[in-house]
C-alpha cells in the first residue's frame, strides 16, 4: 500500500517542525522535487497535491497525531513554486511576522499572463509566465538565479521577459540570491511590495529572532 501525498503530509507532521513541514508542503504543491542528481539541487515534476487538498485531508483526519500542525502548516504553504528558492522567497515574504516573515499577502507563483491580440504582435508571444505576481496590484517579482551568467542564453531571455512584463504596465522587482541572504535588501523589497499591494508593513512587529530561525531552516 502507498499513502497519498496528503496523508504522508499528515503522517510527517508528527516528526517535522512547522517550518520544515511548510517547506515539504511547498515541494508537494510545486513543480520541483529536491534531488542531488542535478547540479541545481532539484528537478522538475508535476505537483503531487494542492494547498486545498492538504487542508482537506487534515480536516478529515480527526484523531490523528499531528493534525493541528498539519492544518497550521497548510495555511502557510505557497503552491506552484518551480524551485526551492522560489518557495523560500515566497515564504519569507508571506509567513506571519511572529514566525519571522513579513506577513505580506500570498502571491500567485508562476502566474501566466495571457496577452491580448494587440499585445501578442509586438511581444511575439501569447503569454508570459511570471515567477511571483500580485495580479490586482500589478506587482511582480522575478528571481534571478546565479546558476546562469551574463551572456548565457537563459539570462538574455529572462531579461527580455522582464522588459516585456514592464511594457504591460507591471512593476517588476528582481531578487538575486545575495539579496535574499541580506536582511536589509529583503526589508527594502518587502517594503516596496507592501506599498504596491496596499499592505501596512510594521517592521517593529517582525520577530527578528524567529526570522533568523526561519532563514536558517530554509537555507
Amino acid at each position: 500500500f502507498v499513502a497519498s501525498p496528503e496523508f504522508a503530509f499528515i503522517a510527517l507532521a508528527r516528526q517535522l517542525d512547522l517550518i520544515d513541514l511548510v517547506l515539504l508542503g511547498c515541494e508537494m504543491t510545486g513543480t520541483y522535487v529536491t534531488s542531488d542528481a542535478d547540479e541545481r539541487g532539484f528537478v522538475q515534476c508535476e505537483p503531487l497535491a494542492t494547498v486545498a487538498s492538504l487542508a482537506r485531508m487534515a480536516s478529515n483526519c480527526t484523531g490523528f497525531g499531528g493534525i493541528k500542525r498539519a492544518l497550521a502548516a497548510s495555511r502557510h504553504v505557497v503552491e506552484n513554486a518551480a524551485s526551492p528558492m522560489e518557495s523560500c522567497v515566497a515564504l519569507l515574504l508571506t509567513m506571519p511576522r511572529r514566525l519571522g516573515g513579513y506577513g505580506l499577502p500570498k502571491p500567485r507563483l508562476n502566474y501566466k499572463l495571457e496577452l491580448s491580440r494587440e499585445q501578442c504582435i509586438p511581444l511575439k508571444r501569447k503569454s508570459i509566465t511570471v515567477d511571483m505576481m500580485w495580479p490586482s496590484a500589478k506587482m511582480a517579482i522575478e528571481y534571478e538565479s546565479t546558476a546562469w551568467h551574463h551572456g548565457d542564453e537563459k539570462f538574455v531571455q529572462d531579461s527580455i521577459r522582464r522588459n516585456d512584463i514592464r511594457s504591460l504596465g507591471y512593476d517588476v522587482t528582481t531578487i538575486t540570491r545575495n539579496e535574499y541572504k541580506s536582511i536589509a535588501a529583503m526589508d527594502r523589497i518587502a517594503a516596496n511590495v507592501a506599498a504596491k499591494v496596499g499592505h501596512r508593513l510594521r517592521f517593529e512587529r517582525i520577530n527578528r529572532n524567529a526570522q533568523s530561525e526561519l532563514r536558517r531552516a530554509m537555507g
